[in-house]
Parts: structure tokens; C-alpha cells; sequence
């Protein structure tokens, strides 16, 4: 599975590789709970793939300069 996700990482798609991560950890423990898994082998790669560089986006704090009326009934 870290084999995957690296190649995943290796072209460049960092948070599609956490995701990724994350629907895998999913399903697995689906299976333990079903009784057809053990144990969550995606708790063993935590911090094994580089972090998704997360970003702060700024508001629109002023709708007018963007055409927007808030008082426009949809």
C-alpha cells in the first residue's frame, strides 16, 4: 500500500495521496468491524507520506464588486 501511495506523492498529488489514505483506512475498518479484517494497516503509515500544504483563502467580505446584490430574490 505505501508502494501506491508514494507514486501517488511521486507525481506531485499530495492530497490525493491522503485522501486516498484515508477511503483505504475506511474500508479496512469496514472489514474489522464485519470480521473480515484484523487490524488497520493504514495506522502504520502515519507519517509516512509528506503532509498536503494547506492555505488560508480569503473571504469576500464586500458582494459588490463581484455583482452580487443581497438583496436579489431567487
Amino acid at each position: 500500500m505505501l508502494a501506491t501511495l508514494r507514486r501517488i506523492v511521486d507525481r506531485g498529488a499530495i492530497e490525493t495521496a491522503a485522501r486516498t489514505k484515508q477511503f483505504i483506512g475506511q474500508a479496512i475498518r469496514y472489514g474489522i468491524a464485519t470480521g473480515r479484517a484484523e487490524r488497520d494497516v493504514t495506522a502504520d503509515l502515519r507519517g509516512a507520506l509528506p503532509s498536503p500544504v494547506r492555505g488560508h483563502y480569503p473571504a469576500i467580505t464586500e458582494p459588490k464588486p463581484l455583482g452580487i446584490s443581497i438583496y436579489t430574490s431567487l
